[in-house]
């Protein structure tokens, strides 16, 4: 694929509507869920260059959607679900030959909630990262970054990410398990949302780590995933207003705003400490007051991360890796790798991240909220999984302790390639990220 910058079409970055002005246009009839529906097929036929999708079949996705305009905070939305999201009739991948063709029973307990309560659309199934790890599969073909088509989109929710930014999905489900929302969301230059461990179920998604694994979303901005997100909740909190669809918030916040000025900056390009301090400095004009934190424990926890990961990825695995099923050589490599891991490494693992989540329980008393950069770089070009996970390296802290952190755009950087910066509160305290995110967002203005 040669080097070029989209927009190959006029509209491919910006000028779509957003998720809440659709739901907007739904409630008061001015389009049909199933117009809306057919935009969005139309955009994904006509940008085939991005691979954003694995399954978007226009008369088979048509075919559920009614005629009428349907109930429900989201009537009529359409979301694309990320592939290892299962969905009852349409296949789910998880981006593996290993699993190519297979056709759930069920639905995954959060979309029958976006579907069945929320009243959500199925737009499509998107590509990613095999079973959600380090790279796409061979013969599937990898996601390309829409504002730049040679640079990587991130992993793992890739094809999610493209998607959205390029307007082709008002919003899409991805899962994060080390960062798989927040980092392609910050290459891509959309919002990702991770809540907190258990907000969000995860039975019925293919699983890479059971310990570690949060469903999220993707979107072009906070209200729009903030909207998405509190319709996935297990216990739903209000996080926008259910008339104006905005993120509603204090105009003089005077939250304490914990930063970390060593392992958080560590290995950053200049964008993307201009980017944190820029913020950092918005923050403060609001009311905020910056605490300095220190996180240089996160560097050992890495370790720990990547045991339980392998070990619980290695173990649901482990019966077709003895085989000869289609995995590709990177995951079959990197996986196996479990099988090493002995119970005992496993378990002092787990212990490793309980005494983690005790210390970031201690670090949220002095502060209320940590801000970061999301990745230490720009989107490098290529798959990043295949030379290391370094660019994890930021993003891996909140999903290693179960906190709910939020990427949001901040800033370009290289080649004018967008800078995310992350948002990252305490057990629970999703809403304030949410909150202040929103109105770090309304300052930056357009990025």
């Amino acid at each position: 694929m040669p080097s070029q910058t989209v927009p190959t079409h006029p509209d491919m970055v910006s000028g779509h509507a957003s998720a809440a002005d659709l739901v907007r246009r739904l409630r008061a009839r001015e389009v049909s869920p199933r117009e809306l529906a057919e935009e969005h097929l139309r955009r994904i036929e006509n940008h085939p260059e991005l691979g954003s999708f694995l399954f978007a079949d226009r008369d088979r996705l048509l075919a559920q959607i009614p005629d009428g305009p349907g109930s429900g905070p989201l009537a009529g939305l359409p979301l694309a679900l990320k592939d290892n999201i299962d969905t009852k009739g349409v296949p789910t991948s998880s981006g593996s030959m290993a699993d190519w063709g297979r056709i759930p029973d069920h639905d995954a307990a959060v979309w029958t909630q976006l579907r069945d309560r929320a009243g959500a659309r199925l737009l499509g199934k998107t590509h990613m990262s095999e079973f959600a790890y380090r790279c796409h599969h061979p013969e599937l073909g990898v996601v390309h970054n829409p504002h730049q088509l040679s640079r990587a989109t991130g992993g793992s929710s890739s094809g999610s990410a493209a998607a959205v930014a390029a307007g082709l999905a008002p919003a899409a489900l991805g899962t994060d398990t080390g960062g798989s929302i927040r980092i392609p969301a910050s290459y891509c230059g959309v919002v990702g949302l991770k809540g907190g461990t258990g907000e969000v179920s995860t039975a019925g998604v293919v699983p890479l780590s059971l310990t570690l694994d949060h469903v999220g979303v993707l979107a072009r901005s906070v209200a729009d995933a903030a909207l998405v997100y509190q319709e996935m909740m297990s216990a739903p909190i209000q996080l926008v207003d259910p008339v104006t669809l905005e993120v509603p918030g204090a105009e003089r916040p005077r939250l304490r705003i914990g930063v970390d000025r060593g392992y958080f900056t560590t290995e950053a390009q200049p964008a993307v400490l201009g980017a944190l301090n820029n913020s950092l400095r918005i923050l403060e004009s609001t009311g905020c007051r910056v605490v300095e934190v220190n996180l240089a424990g996160a560097g050992t926890w890495r370790r720990a991360q990547r045991q339980i990961l392998l070990r619980e990825a290695w173990l649901y695995h482990r019966d077709r890796l003895a085989g000869p099923a289609p995995y590709g050589p990177v995951f079959r490599a990197s996986v196996a790798k479990g099988a090493e891991i002995t119970p005992p490494q496993y378990d002092a693992a787990l212990k490793l991240r309980r005494t983690a989540m005790r210390f970031m329980a201690d670090v949220f008393t002095q502060v209320d909220l940590i801000v970061a950069p999301t990745c230490p770089t720009v989107a490098h070009a290529g798959e990043e999984g295949l030379h290391g996970t370094a660019y994890t390296r930021y993003a891996s802290l909140a999903a290693f302790t179960g906190l709910p952190a939020l990427s949001l755009p901040a800033g370009r950087g290289y080649l004018g390639l967008p800078v995310g910066i992350q948002v990252i509160g305490a057990s629970g305290a999703t809403r304030t990220v949410v909150t202040l995110s929103a109105l770090l967002e309304s300052a930056l203005g357009a990025w």
